[in-house]
């Protein structure tokens, strides 16, 4: 082969080898990447109601400030770094990493105790944690003042000092739909109500705690709680008109986190009780 055609032969496989390089970088890799944050995230997400510090109080939905500490302590030698939920629907939404080993830590009710006994572990170990109030009785004992371990909820100076420390993210448990009794159960729709009685009946609650924290906090909660998990057909459809971006349930299964916004529909918590503790319950989940 004449030096020319060899010199053209070099030059040819030059520019086919930059070519691949540009491609690859530009199309090849992306595409890569967009498979990688498709996969599936597994957390445990763990349900915690009152923090009591007398004994005899324990139960299902009970436990001491003892006991919450053990779990705190188990979660940090585990390697465990806590998450709320905005980092959940950020790693959804926009793919922002989330930590090797997240777990997400929530509390429901709002109740005082919570302040009273859980706060300052949370502080102690500066682990993040989500508490999901029950607007009117925030409102409620925020006007009362009265402040008792067995029964009260957290007022509005303590959610708004709680969020300042940036440990606590504050979410929707409804206005004043926490209840078992018939004819509702929570936020779930009735029997005898159409879906248009049922849309303007829980939407005007829901929306009344969004603006009401809104309004003494600035921040607008991007999650709602299910009271009990219930719900109904028309549930998420009404969540989404109202601009939650997701929404926590109770099962007791881990949290699968994708790219999908589905993934993001009544995330299964474990509940804590006095009989099962962190550990016991997070001891075979990566297995």
């Amino acid at each position: 082969m004449a030096w020319w055609k060899r010199l053209l032969v070099m030059a040819l496989a030059a520019i086919l080898l930059l070519g691949a390089v540009w491609w690859g970088s530009g199309k090849i890799l992306p595409a890569m990447r967009r498979l990688s944050v498709t996969q599936e995230v597994r957390l445990p997400v763990l349900m915690y109601h009152g923090v009591h510090s007398n004994p005899k109080k324990a139960g299902d939905y009970v436990i001491t400030p003892q006991a919450l500490e053990e779990d705190l302590l188990y979660l940090q030698q585990q390697g465990y770094t806590t998450v709320v939920m905005s980092d959940l629907i950020a790693y959804v939404q926009q793919g922002t990493p989330l930590p090797e080993k997240p777990v997400m830590i929530t509390f429901d009710d709002g109740y005082y105790n919570n302040y009273l006994n859980a706060y300052p572990l949370l502080q102690k170990y500066q682990m993040k944690a989500v508490i999901s109030i029950i607007v009117g009785e925030t409102d409620k004992y925020s006007e009362l003042e009265e402040n008792k371990e067995n029964y009260s909820h957290i007022t509005w100076d303590m959610v708004n000092e709680m969020m300042e420390s940036g440990l606590i993210e504050i979410q929707n448990h409804t206005y004043n739909l926490h209840k078992t009794g018939k004819p509702r159960r929570g936020a779930a729709q009735r029997k005898d109500e159409t879906a248009e009685q049922y849309f303007a009946a829980v939407g005007a609650d829901l929306q009344k705690a969004q603006d009401r924290i809104e309004e003494m906090t600035g921040w607008r909660p991007n999650t709602f709680t299910y009271p009990f998990g219930s719900y109904s057909r028309h549930s998420h459809e009404l969540l989404e008109q109202l601009g939650f971006a997701a929404s926590l349930g109770v099962e007791g299964k881990p949290c699968c986190l994708t790219r999908d916004p589905s993934c993001l529909i009544r995330i299964p918590r474990y509940t804590r009780t006095s009989q099962k503790s962190a550990e016991e319950l997070l001891c075979h989940f990566w297995d």
